[in-house]
Order: structure tokens, then sequence, then C-alpha cells
């Protein structure tokens, strides 16, 4: 018998490496909702925030507001911040 591959059904992963223009909540929530719309749905999604904005943007994004802002299908989440841990 020869193994076959067999493509099962999943949920596209995707990364969002976002940095945003801006430490003003309004722009970056703008910034983020655009790159959010080019994902599918159904993405399980992670963000990443890079930048000189990345810390203040971090302390507004809270995971009440990051669900806010996506489809109520998409599973999100912000990822740790490197910086601090390098």
């Amino acid at each position: 018998m020869t193994p076959q591959f067999v493509p099962l059904p999943a949920r596209p992963m995707e990364v969002v490496r976002y940095e945003p223009d801006s430490a003003e909540p309004d722009a970056v929530v703008a910034g983020l909702l655009r790159q959010l719309s080019a994902l599918h749905p159904d993405s399980v999604v992670r963000v990443e925030l890079q930048g000189a904005h990345a810390t203040a943007a971090r302390a507004f994004l809270g995971a009440a507001r990051l669900r806010s802002l996506a489809p109520a299908s998409m599973n999100i989440e912000l990822a740790p911040d490197r910086q601090r841990w390098e």
C-alpha cells in the first residue's frame, strides 16, 4: 500500500505584521481594520505590532477591542511583545 496525501479542511492561518504610522488610537484601528479586511473571515490571525508606535498601540489593543475589530468567525490574538523579551 502506497501512502497518499489526503487534504483536510482547515482554517487559513495568517500573521499580520502591522507597523502603525501613529500612536493615535483611531489611526491604529483604521490601519489594522484595512489589513484584517483583506483576510478570509474564518482565518486564525496573529497580530504582530512593530515599529516605534507598537508599545502605544499595545496599550489600548486589549483582547476585547481586538475581537471587536474582526469578524465573529475570525480567531484573533495579539502576539507577545518581542522587544520586551529580547
